[in-house]
């Protein structure tokens, strides 16, 4: 039986369980250290809302071999985005290089990319600028100018960090 607790997000529907089934085993035999399992047979009923009951599903011994994960300290890495908004983007970048090097522990290598171009001066951050009022849009608003989409003020920084251990 698969379910969840009523307070919790999310749904469990036939659907799903399949889902999750396809995802985690990808065949009509999964092998692991402890049994064979198969799942050729196996049927997902709905018995209510977020329960479904999985049935027909049969086990063997388990193989002589089998398949093995590897886990082991090799480092680590991050991401993160910045939003630099305009005026003067190359010194917001500069700024947060300067920033981010500051502090950077020995031995953490760090990459910082600057993804698209801003609009050197944008009439707001979400890159808007003037159109004369009647334009035949939509009415002028108080301001006498009506707010269109033009290349936004902003660009953005991946910062990757990365560090392998010894």
């Amino acid at each position: 039986m698969v379910t969840k607790h009523a307070a919790d997000g999310g749904a469990v529907t036939v659907d799903t369980v399949t889902a999750q089934l396809l995802y985690e085993i990808q065949g009509a035999v999964y092998l692991n250290s402890d049994v064979t399992l198969h799942l050729a047979g196996v049927e997902l009923t709905r018995q209510a809302p977020d329960r479904v009951l999985v049935s027909g599903a049969t086990g063997t011994p388990p193989p002589p071999t089998t398949k093995v994960a590897v886990f082991g300290q090799v480092g680590y890495q991050t991401v993160n985005t910045v939003y630099l908004t305009a005026p003067d983007v190359a010194a917001k970048e500069d700024l947060v290089r300067a920033q981010f090097h500051r502090d950077l522990p020995e031995g953490v290598e760090l990459d910082i990319t600057r993804i698209g171009t801003a609009a050197e001066d944008p009439e707001t951050q979400l890159g808007r600028h003037r159109r004369p009022a009647g334009d035949g849009h939509r009415p002028p608003p108080a301001t006498g100018w009506t707010p269109t989409t033009s290349p936004a003020g902003w660009a953005a920084c991946t910062c990757r960090a990365s560090r392998l251990l010894p």
